[in-house]
């Protein structure tokens, strides 16, 4: 879904029009990451979180489904950085 807030602590971006984001910059060595997305779906806000997350240095995490308020799923994949590197968000 286009237009949805990702974000880790003080790092934020948007998802592109295919719903893909990059998230460049979380830390790996301080343990679980969390990721949070948002996104305005007919004038509501609807957000969710991924569970806690062990990141994988030197390769891609993978922090699963994100269920968003209002029933949206968000797939977000991070690498070993915490670079978000695919993702989708669609509305069920």
């Amino acid at each position: 879904m286009a237009g949805a807030t990702v974000s880790f602590g003080n790092l934020t971006t948007t998802s592109t029009a295919t719903g893909a984001f990059s998230l460049a910059g979380v830390p790996t060595a301080q343990g679980n990451i969390v990721i949070l997305a948002s996104v305005v779906i007919g004038g509501q806000t609807v957000r969710g979180r991924s569970q806690a997350t062990a990141p994988v240095p030197a390769g891609t995490t993978n922090v699963g489904d994100i269920r968003l308020s209002g029933g949206s799923i968000a797939l977000i994949h991070c690498d070993s950085t915490g670079a978000i590197r695919n993702s989708l968000v669609t509305p069920v």
